[in-house]
């Protein structure tokens, strides 16, 4: 079987992704680290396994080494003439492609798996059940395939976990400073805009130190991790507009950033550094575009306890005993508190993390999944379904017999889409 994987993204320079599978991520976007896993563990399961061959088609800005059949700068446009060339039986992309691209392969012999990093639209997965070139949707978690079971794509779905993958150094440093011995430190690491929700840690962050007056706060990321170029705001930590919705509350006595909070700026294994020292995490506290969130886990592989709202996204990756908040006033409260538990255990976080998310057991998945895509047979699994999604589950029952009922949501996710488009275009 060949397959190709299309690796999107636009980063500002050229990124060495040769050791993806023993060192992590080199400070990429989550999507494309994903990929260039897959692309990577996949040539080498090629190599052992006659019969699979692999062709990656990028932009020319990732690194990954000698020994592929990389295709440079086709662009999504021409891919379907570049698979019938090139015999491509299914091609792996990025579920975000504009649907023109997508609808492009209706007739052709490349099946497309249509990978969903992205919380996406209910619309546009609607549109992913028409179209016959699309054979298999594959969501990066539970979490995020239950969101979509009363949705007639449900009918081409799975769920593939994303991998994370760490060296033993990260082991040796987690293990050097036990969680007794850190500091009373808090990390966020992410993107520094509103989709990471940045805005939501730094409201409650006064709070938080009310109750633990040595509290520090290191931030890791920027407002261009993904290849945008922001004007920053006077505090230097995120583009002006939305720096400016919450800034009041880390400013200290002088008017500048508050002492209490370090820049670090987008780092690379330099993250682990940062985040061994630390006790807690907060990964993504708004949650709303939270899929599966790697940096939840890479947290965790530095042994810090992480706190953040609960998301449908963070019910594998978020295991207890770290805490899943439900309501967002109560935020600052469970970080304290977590910092100021010096009983907390990491180790069968990290069982969990071995268990699920080491990249063998994540490709042994994309291979069965490959397998179904060929073979035209549906995936057998059984999913375990958690009380917050008995809602979607009751509504996909009803639509086997009243197929008109609409998903859960749709028309409110369709509004909220419109608003936000507008507002972009008026902003023009």
């Amino acid at each position: 079987m060949h397959i190709g994987i299309y690796i999107g993204g636009t980063p500002s320079r050229v990124f060495d992704c040769t050791k993806v599978l023993t060192a992590g991520n080199p400070g990429i976007g989550g999507t494309e680290y994903e990929f260039i896993m897959l692309a990577t563990w996949l040539r080498r399961y090629a190599e052992s396994h006659p019969g699979w061959k692999l062709t990656v088609f990028q932009g020319g800005r990732y690194d990954m080494g000698d020994g592929y059949d990389m295709v440079v700068g086709a662009s999504m446009a021409e891919m379907p003439e570049q698979c019938r060339r090139r015999g491509i039986d299914v091609l792996v992309l990025d579920s975000r492609w504009p649907l023109g691209h997508i609808k492009a392969f209706d007739g052709t012999s490349t099946a497309v798996v249509a990978w969903c990093h992205c919380v996406g639209s209910m619309y546009r997965h609607l549109l992913y059940a028409r179209h016959p070139g699309v054979r298999k949707v594959v969501f990066v978690s539970r979490g995020h395939m239950l969101g979509f079971i009363d949705n007639p794509v449900a009918a081409k779905s799975t769920y593939a976990f994303n991998a994370v993958s760490h060296d033993k150094a990260v082991d040796r440093l987690r293990e050097a400073v036990p969680f007794a011995k850190r500091p009373h430190d808090v990390v966020f690491m992410g993107a520094l805009d509103e989709s990471k929700g940045f805005h939501v840690l730094a409201k409650a962050w006064p709070e938080v130190l009310k109750a633990v007056p040595d509290a520090r706060l290191h931030v890791i990321g920027s407002a261009n991790l993904y290849g945008a170029d922001a004007h920053m705001g006077p505090l230097g930590i995120a583009a002006e507009d939305y720096e400016a919705t919450f800034a009041d509350h880390i400013k200290g006595p002088d008017g500048g950033l508050h002492p209490s909070i370090i820049l670090h700026g987008q780092l690379a294994q330099e993250k682990y550094d940062v985040m061994a020292r630390c006790r807690v995490g907060v990964p993504n506290p708004d949650g709303a575009t939270e899929t599966f969130c790697i940096c939840a886990v890479e947290m965790e592989l530095c042994g810090c306890r992480v706190v953040t709202s609960w998301s449908s996204g963070y019910i594998d990756t978020v295991p207890a005993p770290n805490v899943l908040v439900r309501k967002r006033g109560e935020l600052a409260q469970r970080i304290a508190d977590a910092l100021l538990d010096d009983s907390f255990d990491c180790t069968p976080v990290i069982d969990h993390i071995g268990r699920n998310f080491s990249m063998d057991s994540v490709g042994s998945k994309w291979i069965a999944i490959f397998e179904s895509v060929r073979d035209g047979v549906p995936m057998e699994e059984h999913i375990d379904i958690p009380r917050e999604f008995r809602r979607r589950q009751r509504n996909a029952r009803l639509r086997r017999y009243l197929p008109f009922v609409p998903p859960v949501g749709l028309l409110g996710d369709t509004l909220a889409r419109f608003k936000a488009v507008l507002k972009r275009k008026l902003k023009r």
